[in-house]
């Protein structure tokens, strides 16, 4: 569990870095699966349900940006997912009863991987509540160099900012959105084997890897169990088996607060590919 200090920071600021979550052993095994994983990409030549290719991938030079579903990847993700180590200090931000909600890899391959434009990932996806949090486990260490996660200390307690373009869901602010202002933003560094939370409200991002080194994240994002998605179909069965802690529930509690409505005429299931048709983007 976290201590009343780590709580109060990160409700203060909306978010926070815990060493050691993981062990050395962990971490090797993890970048090992994930070794082995870009290996294989080298048979894929363009994004599937298990892939997220970074431009330029070939089978020559393969560079892989993200593994979209690493619980069907070994067995040992989901193990971490479900760990005490990590549940612990879930639960002393959102509560008893948890549900993981979704996990990816992020790898940002040394040399120019793929930045994260600036967002807020309730602005693309809300919920009845804000008891969600963003956990991110390094697996190498991350650092302003290769691209670190970057944030807006406190943005969290403020509005939901506009995340669309010509009225259509793109996945990020740009810099002349009202109540955007990068002035205030800080790098979040985590060394290797280490956790980063965010708020699930927080103005966030992340530039490209210009460093030798590959940055490599696992991320996984939970909920309290009475947080439910908004503009999203809800499969009750499915929000059961993914309780990880605790019970689950059918009642929605909802907070006052407002927020545009996702307009979801142009469909991506990651990131990068919604944010691709940004046309002022923060980074480049």
């Amino acid at each position: 569990m976290l201590s009343a200090t780590q709580i109060e920071s990160y409700q203060t600021n909306g978010y926070l870095v815990v060493d050691n979550v993981l062990s050395e052993a962990q971490v090797a095994e993890l970048n090992a699966l994930i070794d082995h994983a870009v290996e294989r990409s080298i048979h894929v030549e363009s994004n599937d349900d298990m892939y997220d290719l970074e431009p330029g991938h070939s089978k020559a030079r393969p560079r892989v940006r993200g593994i979209r579903d690493p619980l069907a990847l070994a067995p040992p993700f989901e193990e971490v997912s479900r760990s005490e180590a990590v549940l612990d200090i879930v639960e002393s931000v959102v509560g008893p009863n948890i549900r993981h909600e979704l996990s990816f890899i992020n790898i940002k391959p040394a040399g120019g991987g793929s930045p994260v434009q600036w967002h807020q990932d309730f602005g693309i996806l809300p919920y009845t509540n804000d008891d969600l949090v963003v956990c991110g486990l390094a697996l190498t260490d991350s650092s302003i160099r290769n691209g670190c996660l970057q944030v807006i200390p406190g943005s969290h307690r403020g509005p939901i900012l506009d995340h669309h373009q010509d009225g259509v869901m793109i996945g990020a602010v740009q810099e002349h959105t009202p109540g955007f202002d990068l002035d205030h933003a800080v790098p979040v560094e985590v060394p290797a084997g280490g956790m980063s939370l965010h708020h699930f409200r927080i103005l966030h991002g992340s530039a490209p890897n210009h460093s030798d080194s590959d940055r490599r994240v696992y991320f996984l994002d939970y909920a309290a169990a009475d947080a439910f998605p908004i503009a999203k179909k809800i499969a009750p069965a499915e929000f059961d088996q993914r309780i990880v802690r605790g019970t689950s529930t059918r009642q929605a509690r909802m907070i006052p607060l407002n927020f545009p409505i996702p307009n979801r005429e142009r469909r991506a299931n990651v990131l990068f590919h919604l944010q691709a048709g940004l046309r002022e983007p923060v980074y480049s």
